[in-house]
């Protein structure tokens, strides 16, 4: 894992500040330069020789090892490549598409809020080159998957809950069979930002889970009455 640690900073290889990228230690803007990030409180996070950046402080972890492991991951991963949910990131695409061209908005910011293995946040870049898109997780070993498939995403080991994002800095959120921590979702997102939810039905695995539990719940997750005053567009309706 790579640690944050205090260092010099070099000005003459540091990157203007990607507006809305804050410390999850001090909140102070992060800077990029060639192999990591810090900020002006000399806060530095390596970038991994794989593409991720670990922006996930202890503090805000409940485990040593939180989120999927490599096993999990590599199983959702051949599941997914199976393209048989194809369907359901060529629609979210589409709307996106369609959305951000309504809005006007060229260059929209989006968080992929529990990104995974970077399945859907991989197919969006494609749909949407022009976008600033940032894809981040919990689990170390789904964002080493991630940063395989795409270049070009801005891949970090981060909670939802304690996103390492300004207020007010982004045009869309992505909750893609996520939780949804609304304050949260809420203080980073625009004013007119829009929350892209996609979850599953009260059905889901209902065979699995009444082998594994006694008591099943059958509510399905109602993200309009979670998360309160932005556009949204959830699945299913």
């Amino acid at each position: 894992m790579s640690a944050p640690r205090s260092a010099p900073l070099n000005t003459r290889q540091t990157a203007p500040w990607r507006e809305g990228i804050c410390c999850p230690l001090c909140r102070s803007p992060l800077y990029q330069q060639p192999g990591g990030w810090h900020c002006e409180q000399r806060h530095s996070f390596d970038t991994a020789r794989q593409g991720y950046t670990h922006l996930l402080p202890v503090q805000h972890k409940k485990s040593k090892s939180p989120g999927d492991d490599a096993n999990m991951v590599a199983a959702r991963s051949q599941f997914l490549n199976g393209h048989y949910y194809q369907p359901i990131a060529e629609q979210l695409n589409r709307s996106l598409t369609d959305y951000f061209g309504q809005q006007s908005i060229a260059e929209p910011r989006i968080v992929d809020a529990g990104c995974g293995e970077g399945y859907y946040t991989d197919r969006l870049m494609q749909a949407l080159p022009a976008a600033d898109i940032t894809g981040l997780d919990i689990s170390k070993q789904a964002l080493i998957a991630a940063a395989r498939r795409n270049h070009s995403v801005r891949w970090f080991v981060a909670n939802s809950s304690h996103l390492p994002m300004a207020d007010n800095s982004l045009d869309c959120i992505l909750s893609l069979f996520s939780p949804l921590p609304a304050r949260e979702f809420a203080r980073v997102l625009k004013p007119k930002g829009l929350l892209a939810v996609i979850s599953t039905g009260a059905g889901h695995l209902l065979e699995l889970r009444q082998l594994l539990y006694d008591e099943i719940k059958d509510t399905a997750l109602q993200p309009a009455a979670t998360i309160r005053g932005s556009a949204m567009l959830c699945w299913p309706k």
